[in-house]
């Protein structure tokens, strides 16, 4: 693909990015030749982009839908909040979780191992992936 030469068009504000993702305020979109998905798809084929990517320019998505990313606190899913009391749950692999005050933040439950040592993981039961409700967790993004 050849590069477009630059148009002054280009510094014209055609809307915004929401910034979900990070703490960041959102950021204004420029009217780019290529998308940002096709920007950062570029560097993801290491070819030369138009600009270096920005965090606006991708979308995290850590569902609460996985039980492990609510115990640590990294839901980017488009849902509300949850109060750090909801934490505690049991975590993907059947890890009992605890949301410590002091600590702020979940933490193993003291007294359950799921296993006694790692050379044992395969003993752990994998969660079934097709059982998840993905749809409802595409939906809620969608927010």
């Amino acid at each position: 693909m050849s590069k477009i030469p630059f148009q002054e068009a280009e510094l014209n504000i055609i809307g915004g990015l929401s910034n979900a993702s990070c703490q960041s305020p959102d950021a204004p979109r420029f009217n780019t030749p290529v998308t940002p998905k096709e920007n950062y798809q570029m560097v993801l084929d290491r070819k030369k982009p138009y600009w270096i990517p920005f965090t606006t320019d991708i979308q995290f998505f850590s569902p609460r839908l996985i039980p492990d990313n609510v115990v640590c606190g990294i839901m980017i899913d488009g849902g509300e909040p949850l109060e750090a009391k909801d934490f505690s749950r049991t975590g993907f692999f059947g890890v009992e979780w605890e949301y410590i005050e002091s600590a702020g933040s979940a933490m193993e439950k003291p007294g359950v191992r799921r296993i006694s040592e790692i050379n044992q993981w395969k003993e752990l039961e994998f969660p079934n992936l097709d059982a998840m409700d993905w749809e409802g967790a595409r939906k809620l993004s969608e927010n």
